[in-house]
């Protein structure tokens, strides 16, 4: 029964199912309380989705094939959801969210390892029948009391039984749990993130399945580190780490819909460093590096990915060619990622020179014929000595952002520019301790058409000054000191650019006008504004609201690279 406060009764069946249809197009009814559908909710429903569950099934399946009696797989989800082991054998199988339970039923409907598959978690633990005499033994060599765990048949699932403990007790039994799934005795081991992903070692493990919505590094990591942990006993293993994310389909319009799960995905890639799966031999972080196209054709990639996690040694002949072609004195190395830079007025201004001399250069041979043909009149004379000049004029502009064009005619020239420019100021700053000239710009394209920019020479410190300082002048402009402010003209139309002065350098005048000198130098011209100011403080809205208008194209990103 739901109470109802607007008539301040309860109401019956009918109209509950009345208004359960009514609301059933604006929201989701769940524990009998009503959630429109929003970004939140959407986002909630993909990251949970129980299709997530029958891909579980598909990836265990395809490890089995692939490992057999070898396969040590765990899987890693959130919830628990006890409430969802069914209570008699025939009992239909429908789970309504992603869970520990669900996991293990659809395993257990599904035949996977049943004789080996288990669950642990800090409220329930699971074993099959198979594996208690040597469950047994194990408590009786560590010295526990078998009589204070509580056995429990269950009836759903009469080839396992529920164990429970508390205290010492409880930390004792996974222990015993472990130590079967160590020995081989459990080679499908379902949990929780909470308990299996921090502190609990296992280094057998040579598949995982994260199906959890952990998107932070310390969880993310910590869940990873279970299954990338070198086993004395398997020198070779390699180790497979599975992640699920969740397209709907026929949902390409809707970004809440296709891109909440592949981004909460992409956020931990970002901390990540692994092999590409194409030609590259590089190691570095990224979801890039998989060469991925989730939305477009979910089951093409999920085909490649089954085959070529059959091939272990592929994996493994992988991962040794691309850390034996490293140097000694190779180390993993962060980078810039981007696909903009300062390069659209230097094309500008090259446009308007070039018409301007053009056109005048043109008048002034026309109206050469015209005097040479009808004669020489004094207006003739006059539009000729002012064309004249007019094209004197223009040439040093024209020589000028010509100059600019070929050397920032090319996003790979400019942000090499760019970079060259924070090198002379960082020195200058004291940020890096070599002279300038020790220091190289790197900048080269990567898979998906943008550019990565490396400074070759500094030191992690140096690196990482460098990087954050890029990150600012070729990102969106938050509240700098200072603005380097890039304008053009041609005929009536006016553009601008800004760019924020970063803050190591934005810290002094001397330090900003010492980076303005090397701007220009490199870039092009352009104006130091202080936005501390009124004029300043418009400027620095101007430039907010330029910023925020080009915010698809400001793209920077940072990632590892082993080189």
């Amino acid at each position: 029964m739901l109470y109802d406060p607007r008539s301040k009764s309860v109401l019956g069946d009918e109209r509950w199912r009345a208004l359960r249809r009514e609301l059933d197009g604006l929201g989701v009814i769940e524990n009998e309380r009503v959630t429109l559908r929003e970004t939140k909710a959407i986002f909630t429903a993909v990251a949970g989705s129980v299709a997530k569950v029958d891909s579980v099934v598909e990836i265990a399946r395809a490890e089995v094939d692939a490992l057999g009696d070898d396969l040590r797989l765990v899987i890693l989800s959130d919830r628990v959801r006890a409430n969802e082991l069914p209570r008699r054998v025939d009992e239909p199988f429908s789970p309504t969210k992603l869970g520990v339970v669900p996991i293990f039923e659809a395993l257990r409907r599904a035949k996977i390892m049943p004789d080996a598959l288990a669950v642990l978690t800090g409220k329930l633990v699971v074993l099959p029948k198979a594996v208690l005499p040597a469950f047994d033994t194990e408590p009786t060599a560590m010295r526990i009391d078998l009589a204070r765990l509580n056995r429990r048949a269950l009836p759903g699932c009469p080839e396992h039984v529920s164990l429970e403990a508390q205290g010492e007790i409880g930390h004792a039994l996974v222990t015993v749990v472990t130590r079967l799934f160590q020995s081989g005795a459990i080679r499908v081991l379902v949990g929780t993130q909470a308990l299996l992903g921090e502190g609990w070692d296992a280094p057998a493990i040579n598949s995982l399945i994260l199906a959890s919505n952990a998107g932070s590094y310390m969880l993310s990591n910590q869940m990873r580190g279970r299954a990338i942990r070198i086993d004395p006993n398997t020198p070779g293993k390699v180790a497979a780490i599975w992640h699920l994310a969740t397209v709907f389909p026929g949902a390409s319009g809707d970004p809440a819909m296709q891109e909440g799960d592949i981004a909460l995905l992409a956020r931990r890639f970002e901390a990540f460093e692994g092999i590409t799966n194409g030609s590259s031999l590089t190691v570095e972080s990224g979801i890039d590096r998989l060469g991925l196209n989730l939305v477009a054709s979910p089951e093409t990639e999920n085909a490649r990915t089954l085959a070529r996690v059959r091939d272990r040694e592929g994996v493994a002949a992988k991962w040794r060619t691309s850390l034996g072609g490293a140097t000694e004195r190779s180390h993993v190395r962060r980078i810039a990622e981007a696909r903009y830079a300062p390069r659209a007025l230097a094309w500008h201004d090259t446009l308007h020179a070039l018409v301007v001399s053009g056109v005048s250069g043109g008048a002034l041979s026309g109206t050469g014929v015209v005097r040479q043909f009808i004669g020489a009149g004094s207006w003739v004379t006059l539009l000729m000595i002012f064309l004249g000049a007019t094209f004197l004029y223009s040439l040093p502009k024209l020589s000028r952002a010509m100059m600019l064009w070929r050397r920032n005619g090319s996003l790979e020239r400019s942000l090499r520019q760019v970079g060259e420019a924070l090198v002379a100021s960082l020195h200058h700053a004291g940020a890096l301790s070599r002279d300038e000239t020790d220091y190289e710009i790197l900048v080269q394209p990567t898979l998906t058409g943008r550019y990565e920019v490396i400074i070759d020479g500094a030191t992690r410190a140096e690196e990482r000054a460098f990087l954050d300082a890029l990150a600012e002048v070729l990102g969106p402009v938050q509240n700098p000191r200072y603005l380097l402010v890039r304008e053009s003209r041609l005929w009536r139309v006016r553009r601008g650019d800004y760019h924020a002065v970063p803050t190591l350098l934005g810290a002094r005048k001397e330090r900003a006008e010492h980076f303005l000198h090397h701007w220009r130098q490199r870039v092009g011209p352009s104006r130091l504004v202080y936005t501390r100011t009124g004029d300043g403080r418009r400027t620095l809205l101007r430039a907010r609201v330029n910023s925020f208008a080009a915010g698809m194209q400001r793209f920077l990103q940072r990632r590892s690279v082993w080189m």
